[in-house]
């Protein structure tokens, strides 16, 4: 008996360093120029309520952009409700903020439903104006070293459940403007927030990417006026955080981007999960703001 189980634990271990070290990425969920499958359902849903916007000939004036920040944290629903009958459309994708080439293909697709002349404001929260301190070169390891792999990138049980199972997305959409449903169940996991402890981005190479995306958006909606977005994050009076918020603000008007920055807030009832997660009463009182910023243009 002994014996069998020697073997079982043999065969085991093998399967284990063979899915180790022959483990090939998700492809969809690793490379920057494939979406994963929830990342599909999102743009499927986003083209659908893009071209009813287009049926009920209605002005999509403004559309808002990002990763899941922006998704939570902004709301298309109340922008429009003060905007005298034009949309705006949360065209946030959760995980986009490495995969901005494929995200802004599929926002030039999408754009060919409606008038793309139409669209005066785009609002662009990015997430990557900070990095979580581990990070290396963005990337979160040293390229061009070697190291010992331990555990798999991906746990089998994982791989398996993404490849196999049906998605159940718990961060259902308002099906009309794009945003976080604060009925579903994204309200039922929300819980106080962890402190920020994210790190400034190189300013430099954030700047780049912009100067980039601004082209890219101003090709697909020409007569727009762009805002790039520091999320909010909760009160952080760190002299690093205000130093780098202050350079971010000189360097952006001499490089004539557009800029929405708060300071490090100090309510403490507005965040969810994590320093830089708005719940719903951030979500409010954040896009008041920004309607304010927006309203004369």
């Amino acid at each position: 008996m002994r014996g069998y189980s020697k073997i079982i634990l043999l065969i085991l271990f093998i399967i284990y360093i063979f899915y180790l070290f022959l483990e090939e990425p998700l492809v969809d969920e690793d490379d920057p120029y494939n979406f994963d499958q929830f990342q599909k359902i999102q743009i499927d849903n986003h083209n659908q309520a893009i071209a009813n916007i287009s049926q009920k000939e209605a002005t999509l004036r403004g559309i808002i952009l990002g990763g899941s920040n922006a998704m939570a944290g902004l709301s298309a629903r109340q922008l429009s409700d003060h905007s005298s009958g034009e949309f705006f459309y949360n065209y946030s994708l959760s995980g986009s903020k490495n995969k901005i080439t494929i995200y802004l293909d599929s926002l030039r697709e999408t754009s060919l439903l409606i008038d793309k002349e139409a669209v005066k404001v785009v609002i662009f929260s990015d997430l990557m104006f900070f990095v979580p301190k581990k990070t290396v070169n963005n990337s979160g390891s040293k390229q061009g070293e070697f190291s010992l792999k331990i555990f798999p990138s991906t746990p089998l049980l994982k791989h398996i459940r993404y490849k196999f199972l049906p998605l159940n997305p718990i961060f259902p959409r308002d099906i009309e403007f794009g945003d976080l449903d604060w009925g579903g169940s994204y309200s039922d996991i929300c819980r106080p927030p962890e402190s920020f402890n994210m790190i400034p981005n190189n300013l430099e190479n954030i700047k780049k990417r912009h100067l980039k995306i601004r082209i890219e958006i101003q090709e697909i909606f020409p007569n727009s006026k762009i805002y790039f977005m520091v999320p909010n994050i909760s009160n952080n009076s760190s002299s690093v955080i205000l130093k780098y918020f202050d350079d971010i603000k000189k360097l952006y008007k001499e490089s004539n981007l557009g800029l929405i920055l708060s300071p490090p807030r100090k309510e403490e009832d507005i965040f969810c999960y994590s320093g830089f997660y708005l719940n719903q009463k951030g979500r409010i009182l954040i896009t008041n703001e920004i309607i304010e910023i927006i309203r004369t243009y």
